[in-house]
């Protein structure tokens, strides 16, 4: 089955490499893979994955398709792995990603250009951090188990966080993502990440103009507006904020409320 193969496929990966490499060339082969049906390496389309390596938009993420893709081939040998004279044409149409320097942004901006998105998993991804507060790097690391649905209520458990520390985010109101995630968590083995590896999902971002961390800065202003009204008092709104974004001092949550995102 996929699933069991794209198993099999991390453990080569994770066998051969430290963490973050193999997480970034699994995640570009899932990437590659969404979508399709197959229950073999041999079953997998060569044209097929041809016409979606010519989509991958950056050097850096096809070169992360490509080294991937060979280690995939490594780990199924009947994998039909396009030639190294593709690659090397394919790399050349690519651009280099370059972080950009964004202008001040609305919320209602930033919600119209997530919710245009055709990658439903990405929409997901950054309509979670947007409600949630969550890192990048913590929700690229979610699984199934980790996520707990309760009407239009998403919690969900960060494990491992920023300083190596664990929280769990509650009382996410989202008809959506109450709606979507479960579809996601269905689509996905136990014990496997859910959503894209953190840099492909900071790239897309930047596609949009945005930064995922916009999304956090705009959580940290939306939350701390309702807590002034929910909270007995100012202190206490200030320490529940700082809290839902893992962080150990108010200055460090201020810096985020005082960046120029308009709500």
């Amino acid at each position: 089955m996929k699933f069991d193969l794209m198993r099999e496929f991390r453990e080569h990966l994770r066998s051969e490499y430290g963490k973050n490499t193999a997480d970034k060339y699994y995640f570009a082969v899932k990437s590659l893979f969404d979508g399709l049906n197959f229950d073999s390496a041999q079953e997998i389309c060569g044209e097929e994955v041809q016409r979606r390596m010519a989509k991958v938009k950056t050097k850096n993420d096809y070169s992360a398709a490509k080294c991937g893709l060979k280690q995939f081939s490594a780990c199924f040998p009947a994998f039909d792995l396009p030639g190294e004279s593709f690659f090397s044409e394919g790399s050349k149409h690519k651009r280099n990603f370059k972080k950009r320097i964004f202008e001040p942004v609305k919320l209602d901006t930033i919600k119209r250009k997530i919710n245009g998105m055709q990658n439903n998993r990405l929409k997901i991804a950054y309509r979670l951090m947007l409600a949630s507060g969550a890192r990048v790097s913590e929700v690229a690391a979610l699984k199934s188990e980790d996520i707990e649905i309760d009407g239009y209520n998403v919690s969900i458990r960060i494990e491992n966080g920023k300083g190596g520390k664990s929280r769990v985010i509650s009382n996410i109101e989202d008809e959506y993502l109450s709606r979507e995630l479960p579809r996601l968590m269905e689509a996905s083995a136990a014990g496997e990440n859910i959503f894209d590896s953190a840099g492909h999902m900071k790239n897309e971002a930047g596609e949009l103009g945005l930064e995922c961390h916009d999304l956090r800065r705009a959580f940290s202003k939306v939350y701390l507006r309702r807590q002034k009204e929910a909270a007995p008092d100012y202190e206490t709104a200030k320490q529940n904020v700082m809290d839902a974004m893992g962080h150990e001092s108010y200055r460090t949550t201020k810096r985020y409320i005082k960046r120029k995102i308009e709500i």
